[in-house]
C-alpha cells in the first residue's frame, strides 16, 4: 500500500523524470538492431505536463522512424476523456557496414581488403 501511494506522489510530483526513464526504456527495448544509439527529446515534457493529464508509452503502437527523427507514441489519459499524440526525438544510429578502402573504378576487380567493417551513423 505504501509503495503504490509513493509511485502516485512520484508520479503526481515528478511526472517528466517517470516519463524520461519510460522513453530510455522504450527506445532500448526498440532499438536493439543498431550497434550504438543517443537521442534527445524535443517534445516539451512539461507542456505535457501541465495539462494534468496521465501520460504514458503507448507500447500497442511502433515507433516511427523518419530520417533522424523518431515518434514515441503516448496516451494522454484525462478524467473525461483520452488521446493519442506522439514525443518527438532526435535519434542518432549507428550500425556497423562495410566501406571501401580505395576508390573503387567501375569494372574493376573486387577483393575482400577492398572494405573494412566501420561503425558508421546511419540515421542521417
Amino acid at each position: 500500500m505504501f509503495n503504490l501511494i509513493l509511485s502516485i506522489l512520484l508520479f503526481v510530483f515528478f511526472p517528466q523524470k517517470d516519463l524520461e526513464t519510460g522513453i530510455k526504456k522504450y527506445l532500448s527495448e526498440r532499438l536493439q538492431g543498431y550497434s550504438k544509439w543517443n537521442y534527445s527529446i524535443l517534445t516539451n515534457l512539461n507542456n505535457l505536463a501541465r495539462k494534468n493529464l496521465i501520460l504514458e508509452i503507448d507500447k500497442e503502437r511502433e515507433l516511427q522512424i523518419k530520417g533522424n527523427y523518431g515518434y514515441i507514441p503516448i496516451k494522454e489519459k484525462g478524467i473525461i476523456k483520452s488521446s493519442s499524440t506522439f514525443i518527438t526525438v532526435k535519434l542518432n544510429l549507428y550500425k556497423e557496414v562495410l566501406c571501401a578502402t580505395r576508390k573503387i573504378s567501375a569494372g574493376s576487380e573486387l577483393n575482400p581488403v577492398d572494405f573494412e567493417l566501420i561503425e558508421k551513423e546511419i540515421s542521417t
